[in-house]
Order: structure tokens, then sequence, then C-alpha cells
């Protein structure tokens, strides 16, 4: 099972909006991962493939100009 957060749980669960026990038993391993808009240049990266995930099913391929590349980095 995956579950991700963008929230701090340990504040959440603090104000009694998250069940501690729950909290507990999904955190098996805890990855923190900083956010898209800290990471820009891993949009190269990312882009391309998300881009093309779906080719199989619409039945073409499809790509990602500089413009729209520009404009997912801002």
């Amino acid at each position: 099972m995956l579950a991700a957060t963008d929230r701090d749980l340990a504040s959440v669960i603090r104000q009694g909006l998250f069940r501690e026990d729950l909290c507990y038993r999904l955190s098996t391993i805890t990855l923190d991962m900083p956010q898209l808009r800290e990471r820009r240049s891993d949009v190269d990266l990312l882009a391309p493939h998300v881009a093309t995930v779906p080719d199989d099913r619409v039945g073409f391929r499809k790509r990602i100009g500089d413009g729209a590349r520009d404009i997912l980095r801002r």
C-alpha cells in the first residue's frame, strides 16, 4: 500500500484531525520528498515520461514541446 500527503502528519495528529494509530500502521517506511516546485529541473525528466504513458491506449505518440516544458518549470 502506498499513502501520500502534503501535510505535516505530526501536527495534524496533534490537532486531532488524523488518527495516530492509523499513522503508525501506515508509517512502515517514510519518504520525505521535496515538492516538484522545489525541483524544477526534474520537469525535464518527468514530463516526457508522463506524456508517453498512455500511448498504447490512445494509439498515437505525444510529446511535450519546449514551450509547454517552460510553462511547467514556472
